[in-house]
């Protein structure tokens, strides 16, 4: 029974990966947010600060009336940062509406952060379907919660290098009980990271980060094509190796809430949400490949189920495949 479930998940692999393969066009880290600080230090007097991955050029947005002042652009590790004047003639900022035009050629997000000279702080998330925002007097922090969970929810599925990560871990493993062990420990690797380098109290630039989450998968790619390591329980050594690849990964979360300009409650509740929303992506996953392989142990045939060992060949290879085209890319990059 238990050899012919895990064919059957060997089966609903393939399926699983051949869906999640339908977005490698979009590339593995999608999902690459920018920031717009806006600070007010009297009614309609206020100093912005635009960041966006370098080569992103978003336009932004500037309220009716307004007059923006620029100066001299940096870029600093990958990051383009942008400054701006802002006078709107003595107007206070609430009630005033911003934006970012390029957010739909690039498919990302930008996270809005503006101090008001009354007191009030507004945290807003714009994407392709909402790039204008007008600012209210404040952002309620259920609001804050909800949109951050979403990041991170969006953040896990549209990463594909982390979607065949979490695909890889359930191939590999054995067993219901062991999977389990295995993805709760990958959730306490990349938790434990994700805080530490929001936090800032570690920090690692984003290359060798992205060069590492592609080798993590690679060795498991290794570890699906090598029969007798896979058949084994997994132990003390699988559990703390998910740990540190989870940690790894935890590294490349982190990175979607960099530059957010949060601190003290609002990096407490957006830390929280955001590590919500990446469960909530990574159960969704699991429970999505878990419905597969039930449906694949009722529906396969004896023929299917015995070509499953080929089947995860074949996966196993095409995520090798991936990741080795992203860590050349990858380190090609940071290289250049």
């Amino acid at each position: 029974m238990t050899c012919g479930l895990d064919r059957a998940v060997a089966v609903a692999a393939v399926v699983t990966a051949l869906v999640t393969l339908a977005a490698a066009t979009a590339g593995a880290h999608p999902l690459a947010p920018s920031s717009l600080h806006i600070d007010e230090q009297a009614p309609g007097v206020a100093t912005v600060r635009l960041e966006t991955p370098d080569g992103a050029r978003l336009t932004p947005v500037w309220p009716v009336d307004c007059a923006a002042r620029p100066h001299a652009a940096e870029v600093s590790d990958g990051v383009r940062i942008e400054r701006f004047d802002l006078a709107c003639g003595g107007r206070s900022l609430a009630g005033a509406t911003f934006g970012l035009d390029g957010l739909a050629d690039r498919d990302t997000i930008a996270l809005v952060r503006a101090r008001l000279a009354a007191g009030g702080v507004v945290r807003e998330v714009l994407g392709p379907s909402r790039p204008r925002v007008t600012l209210p007097a404040s952002t309620p922090w259920p609001r804050v919660f909800v949109d951050h969970l979403r990041l991170g929810f969006a953040h896990l599925l549209a990463g594909l290098d982390h979607v065949l990560f979490v695909l890889g871990l359930l191939l590999v493993v054995p067993g219901l009980r062991e999977r389990v062990l295995v993805l709760t420990a990958f959730t306490a690797g990349h938790s434990a990271t994700l805080v530490l380098a929001a936090l800032g109290v570690v920090a690692v630039p984003s290359a060798p980060v992205e060069i590492l989450i592609a080798l993590t998968l690679v060795a498991v790619a290794m570890r699906a094509l090598d029969p007798p390591r896979r058949a084994a329980p997994a132990g003390r050594a699988a559990w703390l190796l998910a740990v540190g690849f989870g940690a790894i990964h935890g590294l490349g979360f982190a990175g979607a809430l960099a530059g957010a300009g949060l601190g003290g409650a609002d990096l407490a509740l957006a830390l929280a949400a955001f590590n919500v929303g990446i469960e909530l992506g990574q159960l969704v996953l699991v429970v999505s490949f878990v419905a597969l392989a039930a449906i694949a142990s009722r529906l396969a045939t004896s023929v299917t189920l015995a070509a499953a060992p080929a089947l995860r060949a074949v996966v196993a290879h095409v995520i090798g495949g991936l990741a080795t085209m992203w860590f050349l890319e990858r380190t090609w990059s940071a290289l250049s």
